[in-house]
């Protein structure tokens, strides 16, 4: 009998950690592709499709505005997407909390809601 329980635990154990393991990954997937922003702080974008990110799946990231084009990495902490700047650019990493609908991403960044569609 005691040794049923401890299969058991262990199995409960196991799924929750693949559980966790399989929407990270999710998460992920669904984060990647190309982020053209459509309105920050309530205001439509005037650039069209001039400003975006684009989210590669290997981490690696594009921000593109009417500024130029800057490397930059990403990354999911709990319930926040960062990007980081490349050493060469100072290194800074921004997070702020996301939700993700479908083709929407909206995602506040030092108080500043932007509104994003694939």
């Amino acid at each position: 009998m005691k040794n049923t329980i401890k299969i058991f635990v262990a199995i409960l154990f196991a799924s929750f950690i693949l559980a966790s393991c399989n929407s990270s990954e999710k998460a992920k997937t669904s984060m990647t592709g190309k982020w053209i922003l459509k309105s920050a702080m309530g205001i439509e974008s005037q650039d069209g499709d001039n400003t975006y990110m684009l989210l590669n799946d290997d981490n690696t990231a594009i921000e593109k505005n009417k500024f130029g084009e800057s490397k930059r990495t990403w990354s999911i902490k709990g319930d926040s997407l960062c990007l980081k700047a490349t050493e060469e650019d100072g290194g800074i990493e921004s997070c702020g909390s996301y939700k993700l609908d479908g083709d929407k991403l909206v995602w506040n960044l030092m108080d500043v809601e932007m509104i994003y569609e694939k």
